[in-house]
């Protein structure tokens, strides 16, 4: 499609988008959107993906529990909504993701060139996490910093490989004590919360 379509519900099917402009559209149950365009405030429900392509720009997209948003492209002031089993926001070597606002538990950010990363992250709180997965994690040898603005409105939370470093600016008020570094799982490193990390620790433990 090469015009402009507001207001589209889409509840399961497939929604191309090459060239075109989408406005307020939203995916549920299954529904995927194709971006080779421009969208702007796309709600993505549980279900639903929206893939934002090398050629596309998804703007104002409100990522909620159980949805998905993969970047390739462009995806600006995205809002990643967790609760129920969780938000993603997944941007793949090459794509852009600025301004990302985490607005519920349960949301995760997965970076796969983290240290490509440029925009700032708001709203991260317990239960949310940050996956970077060109960070490699190994005990010992993967450090983690952070510093607080001189202005008390957020920080920098850098996190390094020894080879790669990840520079995170966060909006909000933290300290170091806020974040804990393990594996993903996938050779990448996860920032959960420390209370939330000790509680997967524990896990296998208690139900050994």
């Amino acid at each position: 499609m090469g015009g402009t379509a507001i207001n589209t519900t889409m509840d399961g099917g497939v929604q191309s988008v090459y060239g075109g402009t989408v406005v307020q559209t939203t995916i549920s149950n299954g529904a995927l959107q194709y971006l080779h365009g421009n969208a702007s405030m796309t709600t993505v429900n549980a279900g639903g993906q929206q893939s934002v392509y090398a050629d596309g720009t998804a703007t104002g997209s409100t990522i909620n529990f159980g949805g998905v948003q993969v970047d390739w492209g462009a995806a600006n002031a995205t809002i990643v909504n967790g609760g129920g089993p969780g938000a993603l926001a997944f941007v793949h070597a090459g794509g852009t993701i600025d301004d990302v606002i985490f607005a519920g538990p349960n949301a995760s950010l997965v970076l796969a060139q983290a240290s490509a990363f440029t925009g700032t992250i708001s709203g991260w709180q317990d239960h949310d996490s940050l996956d970077l997965g060109d960070i490699l994690f190994s005990d010992g040898l993967t450090s983690m910093a952070y510093a607080q603005n001189n202005d008390n409105t957020g920080g920098t939370l850098t996190v390094s490989d020894g080879t790669h470093v990840a520079t995170l600016h966060l909006l909000g008020q933290y300290s170091a004590a806020d974040f804990a570094l393990s594996s993903d799982g996938h050779g990448g490193t996860l920032i959960t919360d420390p209370a939330v990390a000790q509680q997967a620790q524990l896990a296998p433990a208690l139900h050994g």
